[in-house]
């Protein structure tokens, strides 16, 4: 059996995409696994992304094409069409990716292999450390990990660059360097040219050492993650484009975590598009653990985390805007369709909400009460004057996106004569007689 490959991550009967580039590492990984290819009972395909960034890459497409057929396994490559993008790397780690998943629907495997080593887990532990990271992400590169309906692996992860060296000696394995790997202007390549020689002269084992610390950091993190995901199921209510959870229960979690919480809602709301920083998740903290019952930060700009009373509550800026209406008959506790409660009576409620004395001289007058979203051309009376309720939301700051989402409280002539948490209208102050009203809010 070959020693170069952890055969643990690979079963009797696998069917397996092979990420390919043509450099050593990945024809090494290629060549392994078709000397095990009948013993194992493998259907092997191979993947090739051409980036197109290097005049290169035409003749290694090609190469990479012919050694498939002389393996005698199908060869699927992809030339990337580029774009404007300011993270050239993230957008050609998205599209490749997603070509790998293509090509292992295609071929019905379940398994794409890479071809990362022990050399390149050292690399991405320094470089997470230097730069931050979250708790994962510190143990560095998975040997395997799911991946949409696939598992990915890593065979060779244990095996150092030496080792890869020596098979590819000892097979004669042809293979294409890649010039750019020897400049420096590239982050990863500094640390390989200038820091792994220097730890290695201080420890030749020190693969091993950063292989100890992934294993201790992602078994500490197996644990948090089951219990962050308790806190998921059993308190956190998860929509399409909101999240929302009580932050008295949130404060009673350990802050590893409760950081775990925010990053896999964070994660699952922007299908892990958003790096997030060790700064967004303290910020985050701060806003539950702030007195103040109404606050709210952008994280990035597709999200925002709103403190609303006792809720945390997430929210992308993509969410539908929703259009909503019902009517309130009289006096009581009456649930909205939104999650939200309206209180009515003749003494104060003593939930935890926004309340208002609205006056009057007839009650048959006030009621039925409309709840609702605000519509297109929507007015509302105050000291000075009747004012567009689109101004006046404008004047007050309010974000756009919540501003398409506010309830609005009318009168039976249509009249607003409130917009609980932002303005009173001078229509609830007119009469002899009040009754209040509380709004709580339900996330």
């Amino acid at each position: 059996m070959n020693s170069i490959m952890n055969m643990n991550l690979i079963s009797k009967g696998d069917a397996i995409v092979v990420a390919v580039s043509g450099g050593i590492d990945s024809m090494v990984l290629l060549d392994a696994l078709c000397a095990v290819k009948n013993e194992m009972m493998l259907s092997l395909s191979v993947a090739h992304v051409n980036h197109r960034v290097r005049k290169e890459s035409e003749e290694e497409y090609e190469f990479v094409q012919k050694k498939c057929m002389a393996y005698g396994i199908p060869f699927e490559g992809m030339i990337l069409e580029h774009q404007d993008d300011d993270n050239f790397h993230n957008y050609a780690r998205t599209k490749r990716y997603a070509f790998f998943q293509e090509v292992a629907q295609k071929h019905e495997a379940t398994k794409i292999a890479l071809a990362h080593h022990a050399d390149d887990q050292a690399e991405t532990i320094l470089m997470r450390l230097v730069r931050g990271s979250g708790f994962i992400g510190y143990a560095g590169i998975q040997e395997t990990i799911p991946y949409k309906n696939l598992t990915l692996i890593r065979p060779l992860l244990h095996s150092t660059k030496a080792a890869i060296r020596e098979y590819q000696e000892a097979h004669a394995i042809e293979y294409r360097n890649d010039a750019s790997n020897g400049e420096d202007k590239y982050t990863r390549n500094r640390y390989r040219h200038h820091l792994l020689p220097f730890i290695e002269k201080e420890d030749p084992k020190f693969h091993e050492k950063f292989q100890q610390f992934s294993t201790y950091v992602l078994e500490a993190y197996r644990l948090i993650s089951r219990m962050a995901d308790d806190f998921l199921a059993s308190s956190v209510t998860m929509e399409p484009h909101e999240a929302s959870f009580r932050v008295q229960s949130f404060l009673g979690l350990d802050r590893a975590i409760a950081r775990d919480v925010l990053k896999k809602i964070i994660d699952r709301l922007l299908d892990d598009s958003l790096e997030i920083s060790f700064s967004h998740l303290n910020d985050i903290l701060r806003l539950a653990e702030s007195p103040k019952p109404n606050a709210r930060i952008a994280i990035d700009k597709r999200l925002k985390v709103a403190r609303r009373y006792e809720f945390l509550t997430f929210q992308t800026n993509d969410r539908p805007k929703i259009a909503f209406s019902q009517q309130i008959t009289g006096v009581g506790t009456h649930s909205l369709e939104t999650g939200d409660t309206v209180i009515i009576g003749e003494k104060g409620s003593n939930m935890d909400g926004i309340s208002i004395e609205l006056w009057y001289n007839n009650l048959d007058f006030v009621f039925p009460i409309t709840v609702r979203t605000r519509e297109r051309g929507d007015r509302i009376r105050l000291s000075g004057g009747t004012k567009k309720l689109s101004d006046l939301l404008i004047d007050l700051k309010i974000p756009k996106d919540e501003r398409d989402r506010l309830l609005v409280l009318a009168n039976p002539g249509g009249e607003i004569f409130w917009i609980p948490g932002i303005k009173i209208g001078s229509l609830a102050r007119e009469g002899e007689q009040s009754i209040d009203i509380t709004f709580v809010r339900g996330n």
